[in-house]
């Protein structure tokens, strides 16, 4: 199993490790506003299965390079479901259990750690979730153009 996994599998998975990375600096770099739109839009899609993690090789990757846009549009996203889950608290009924979890897990969101605001308030309310999908998507263009690699 080692001897395949250094000669077959390793191989494989940087191939399509690369072939990931081009295609999503090539979608941002070649689409101009609108690749930072779906990008924007898709972040918080990936939160949700896990597979944001799959970017941090990409980013660092950029970051080498002189630039990652992953980054402003991950914080980006963090601050929408940060922004929602405050909302919700703002508008739940006083001393309900539903107020004490938006308002908690909004601060995690607010630094970063967006799960308990996705997981805990926004998707559980269906409406809070598309919303800050919308934001994350309308955000996503004000990314700085200059960051990815040209």
């Amino acid at each position: 199993m080692g001897k395949a996994a250094t000669t077959v599998i390793g191989p494989a998975a940087r191939l399509l490790g690369d072939a990931f990375a081009g295609l999503v600096t090539t979608v941002y770099d070649a689409t101009g506003v609108f690749g930072g739109a779906l990008i924007g839009a898709i972040y918080p899609l990936l939160v949700v299965t896990g597979l944001h993690q799959s970017l941090v090789s990409l980013e660092l990757g950029l970051i080498g390079g002189g630039g990652s846009f992953i980054f402003p549009v991950a914080g980006e996203s963090n601050l929408a479901q940060a922004g929602a889950c405050f909302a919700v608290a703002l508008l739940a009924r006083r001393r309900s259990r539903l107020r004490a979890v938006a308002a908690g897990a909004g601060v995690p969101a607010s630094f970063g750690i967006a799960e308990p605001a996705i997981f805990g308030v926004n998707l559980r309310l269906q409406f809070p979730f598309v919303a800050t999908v919308v934001a994350s998507a309308a955000a996503g263009p004000s990314c700085p153009s200059g960051t990815s690699r040209r």
